[in-house]
This record gives structure tokens, C-alpha cells and sequence, in this order.
């Protein structure tokens, strides 16, 4: 067990499966091919609004619009897309995004950028989104 994590027990419904590698189109991974082996798309049952869940059997930073269009989804109608990405993501999902909110959420790998110790940085780096610069090549 992951330390603050919960488990979140609802029933799911297999919407798509997939095995098809996935051809990248944004800024990220443009012409690319990715790999993420199996796949699938669960929709959360008993809840009002649709919910669904893009799941892979290979770990992969999701920064590519192309992952959910494979997958059957279209991001034009969701109110809310949550992406599990540290910043890459922005290239591709800002512009289709009305506010863009950034959370941590417990896990093995918290992107905690402020936490570690930098030596060398060039003057004027930003560790996060808005974030901080530094002055004299160390945070």
C-alpha cells in the first residue's frame, strides 16, 4: 500500500480494448509511435455524470491528446480530463483546455521539483509551472 492512498471501490464496465501501438500527434512526441501494450477504458457505474478510465499495461507519461483518441474518447465534450503528467502534458492539452489545475496525488512518484536538492542551475530556471526562479544556481 501506497502511504495517503485509498482505494476507490466502484464498479467498472469495459468500454474499449486495445493492443494497437499509438501514433503521437502533439508537440511532445510528434511522428512517434508508443507502445503501451494493453489497453483499456473502463466507465465508472453508479455515478450520474460519465466517468471513464484510460488504463495501459506499460507505464507512460500521458502528454499526447492521441492516447485518448485511440482509445475511442474525444476531448471536445469532457468537463473535466485528468492526465497523471508532471508538465509535458501542457503542449497538447492546454490548448484544449478552459483552466488548467495542477495536484499532487499520493503515489511511488510524487513530482515534488522544490524538494530536491539542484546544484548548477542556470540563473532564472523554474522548477514548476509559475514556480520560483532561482538566482545563483541553487534552489
Amino acid at each position: 500500500p501506497i502511504a495517503g492512498a485509498r482505494r476507490f471501490l466502484k464498479r467498472y464496465r469495459v468500454v474499449h480494448l486495445a493492443r494497437e501501438p499509438i501514433h503521437c500527434t502533439g508537440e511532445m512526441y510528434a511522428g512517434c509511435d508508443a507502445d503501451l501494450g494493453a489497453m483499456a477504458v473502463l466507465q465508472v457505474s453508479g455515478i450520474e455524470s460519465n466517468v471513464y478510465v484510460v488504463l495501459s499495461s506499460q507505464r507512460f507519461q500521458c502528454l499526447d491528446q492521441a492516447v485518448f483518441r485511440q482509445m475511442g474518447l474525444t476531448l471536445e465534450r469532457p468537463q473535466i480530463i485528468v492526465v497523471k503528467s508532471t508538465i509535458h502534458f501542457l503542449a497538447d492539452f492546454e490548448p484544449v483546455a478552459q483552466k488548467v489545475l495542477f495536484v499532487e496525488a499520493p503515489g511511488v512518484h510524487p513530482c515534488r521539483l522544490g524538494h530536491i536538492e539542484y546544484k548548477n542551475l542556470r540563473a532564472g530556471m523554474r522548477l514548476g509551472p509559475l514556480g520560483a526562479t532561482n538566482s545563483a544556481g541553487k534552489f
